[in-house]
């Protein structure tokens, strides 16, 4: 008569303990979970093509704008007559994004933007402006804009596309530069980045110069 009461027991206390393993099971997945924003690149160690490329510009464009990377900067200026901003931004304690302003003399003025994976170079992004004088009102302007973006494998440069339009600040419409086409160009059009590149990497770490010629 005392044996079914003994059984039940043992049936709840199996119960319970397979529900706290359950729970066990489900709090490990929980903490074992990393961060989002301390996990690094999916594509950290995987750029081997344009849709590998494209992935991780993505990527590292989404952190930039969040403002999830680590950054520093130095200004240079070279006698007036040229002189810009370098910035760093890295994921992890490593370089991920290189930004390059500057202006030379009084009409022109550029940003590069230098894509980085394990030390390469594989997508730049470059803008340029040259600006002068417009007919119309007195101080119209002329904005002439001319964008660049090229995917590089290994030190190979890959994939060209160009783009262009024109800005005057006076006048009644003007191209919204988003719904301007990129066109794919000749890669040997572009002048090798591969020098500069190198250049400005070397200050990540290292004291940069008052004035940098590049």
């Amino acid at each position: 008569m005392r044996v079914i009461p003994y059984l039940i027991l043992i049936v709840a206390l199996a119960s319970c303990n397979s529900n706290q393993e359950g729970e066990a099971k489900q709090d490990d997945s929980v903490v074992n979970k990393p961060a989002a924003d301390t996990s690094d690149l999916k594509t950290a160690t995987s750029v081997k093509s344009v849709a590998d490329i494209q992935n991780a510009y993505q990527e590292v464009t989404n952190l930039y704008k969040k403002k999830s990377l680590d950054s520093t900067s130095f200004k240079y200026d070279c006698n007036g007559e040229t002189g810009g901003t370098v910035s760093y931004f890295a994921a992890n304690g490593n370089l991920k994004l290189i930004v390059h302003r500057y202006h030379e003399y009084d009409h022109h003025e550029a940003e590069e933007r230098y894509f980085v994976n394990e030390g390469s170079l594989y997508f730049l992004h470059q803008r340029s402006l040259s600006w002068s004088f417009d007919s119309g009102p007195e101080g119209a302007t002329r904005d002439q804009i001319t964008e660049q973006r090229s995917y590089f494998l290994g030190n190979n440069v890959v994939k060209c596309l160009e783009k262009k339009y024109e800005i005057r600040k006076h006048a009644g419409v003007n191209p919204n530069p988003d719904s301007v086409a990129n066109k794919e160009v000749d890669c040997k059009k572009f002048k090798s980045p591969m020098a500069i590149f190198e250049k400005l990497k070397l200050y990540w770490k290292s004291e940069p110069p008052a004035c940098l010629a590049l």
